[in-house]
C-alpha cells in the first residue's frame, strides 16, 4: 500500500507540495490535514489518526496553516 493523504479540497492546487510531504512518510504512512477554523473536522481527523496508529501506521497531522508555512513561496 502506498501512503494515504486526507486533505481539504482547497489544498488540491498544492498537489506537488502535498506529494512531497506524503512521500516523506514511511511506506503505508498517513498524512492528515485539517482547517484550523473547523474544530469538528479536526476532532474527526483526531479519531481517524488514532485508528490508523492503532493499526500500526505512521501518521503525520498538520493544519492547513502549518502546511502553507512550510511551502516555499506560498
Amino acid at each position: 500500500m502506498d501512503n494515504i493523504a486526507v486533505v481539504p479540497a482547497s489544498m488540491l492546487p498544492l498537489t506537488d507540495a502535498l506529494k512531497e510531504k506524503v512521500n516523506t512518510l514511511p511506506k503505508g504512512g498517513v498524512f492528515l490535514c485539517y482547517a484550523n477554523e473547523n474544530s469538528r473536522q479536526k476532532k474527526i481527523l483526531e479519531r481517524v489518526e488514532e485508528t490508523f496508529r492503532e493499526q500500526g501506521h505512521a501518521v503525520k497531522s498538520m493544519s492547513v496553516g502549518e502546511v502553507y508555512k512550510t511551502i516555499p513561496n506560498a
